[in-house]
């Protein structure tokens, strides 16, 4: 549980994922002592509470942060994490959450720009877990401790500027995992991280130079003990990384590895006969759990009219993934194979996930970084121009 929490904290750090809130009202709503009685659109009665608290930390701005709610045991249905952000004051407050484990988050919105494109990335600040049971919760975030960390981060000997730097104290149990704190080097390669509790603390430095796909990476991840210390300085040495930079009209790299059922899926098999859909994917991404449900409607309207969908997952814990597939009644593939997962990813060029490719029955990438309704749109317009055909 540990590595999936801290991988979600460095995707959010990296910018790499975007997640949506799922405001929408309920038709009926009763409020009562201890929460609010709502019933969802299939006429189903649940009881779903709040969290809600003060932020107060020595950040330059306590107002527009994003507190992000969770989910780390789904209910039912696919996850959508609940967003809110501060008031002047600091305040939030977190709505409609079921009873369960949740992974609640705080980040700082950042301005930055990349290719000429600007874009907002979110730098975590804290980040812990809590459990909703029956009832309303607080939960303020505040200073953790007085310690602090200044560092310096090259690369071959040379300063490394932009990289991204997170941390999370080294916990005994899921329960006990607290992100604290999120920075990024100026031009001379220093960072400096602040209000650090006492203990061992877990340090992520990582930087990418394309975060849509391939290019260089440049990463380590280590542990400090910042037990009975006030200050620490702290030398880091990138290692770097480089995976392909695939683009539209390229040859898709061929794979094969186990499906979820036993049996092996290779995709040169649907050469010539199927267009294939690749998603890759987790059940601990809430971007890609919120994807689900337009990939699933995709492989049950499109799979007779020659496409095949199949999803690549890239989770860690196989009950996990297999119980969601049964929830959610996924009927297309699903590929597990922990031992080939990081080259096939590697020959893709994926850093971040969701990450979805739509490959034509010529083995030719005709379509990829695609979001919601663009995926469907994409299939719709390989259908339509005759590039397939139904097998």
């Amino acid at each position: 549980m540990n590595n999936i929490l801290f991988n979600i904290a460095v995707m959010f750090i990296a910018g790499t994922i975007g997640c949506t809130a799922n405001n929408q009202t309920p038709a009926d709503q009763t409020s009562f002592e201890g929460g609010v009685a709502i019933t969802d659109t299939s006429g189903v009665s649940k009881r779903v509470y709040s969290v809600s608290g003060v932020v107060s930390l020595n950040e330059e701005s306590i107002e527009g942060l994003r507190i992000m709610a969770f989910p780390l045991k789904k209910s039912s249905g696919p996850v959508h994490p609940k967003t809110a952000h501060t008031d002047a004051n600091g305040a939030y407050r977190l709505d409609d959450l079921e009873p369960g484990e949740y992974h609640i988050s705080m980040s700082a919105p950042e301005e930055m720009e990349r290719d000429g494109r600007k874009m907002t990335i979110h730098r975590p600040i804290q980040a812990q877990t809590l459990v909703i049971e029956d009832r309303d919760v607080t939960l303020n975030f505040e200073p953790l401790g007085d310690a602090r960390i200044t560092g310096v981060v090259t690369y071959n000997d040379q300063p490394i500027s932009d990289v991204y730097v997170s941390t999370h104290i080294v916990a005994d149990s899921p329960e006990n995992f607290v992100s604290i704190s999120g920075a990024k080097t100026d031009k001379d390669g220093r960072f400096e991280l602040r209000d650090l509790p006492s203990g061992r603390i877990a340090i992520s430095l990582h930087k990418m130079d394309n975060p849509d796909s391939g290019g260089k990476r440049w990463s380590k991840v280590d542990t400090i003990d910042l037990t009975d210390k006030k200050e620490l300085s702290y030398m880091a040495t990138l290692e770097m990384e480089e995976r392909p930079t695939l683009s539209v009209g390229d040859i898709a790299p061929e794979f094969e590895a186990k499906r979820l059922n036993g049996s092996t899926f290779r995709l040169a098999d649907y050469r010539g006969k199927k267009a294939v859909l690749i998603d890759f994917w987790a059940t601990w991404c809430p971007p890609c759990v919120d994807e689900i449900p337009m990939i699933k409607s995709i492989a049950e309207t499109y799979r007779d009219q020659g496409l095949e969908v199949v999803g690549v997952s890239l989770d860690r814990d196989e009950q996990a993934l297999r119980d969601f597939v049964k929830e959610e009644k996924l009927n297309y593939v699903q590929v597990f194979d922990k031992e080939k997962a990081r080259s096939i990813t590697k020959s893709y060029g994926v850093w971040g996930i969701p990450s979805v490719f739509l490959v034509d029955k010529n083995g030719v990438i005709n379509a990829m970084k695609l979001r919601g309704d663009r995926t469907e749109q994409a299939v719709k317009a390989l259908l339509a121009n005759g590039s397939i055909s139904a097998n």
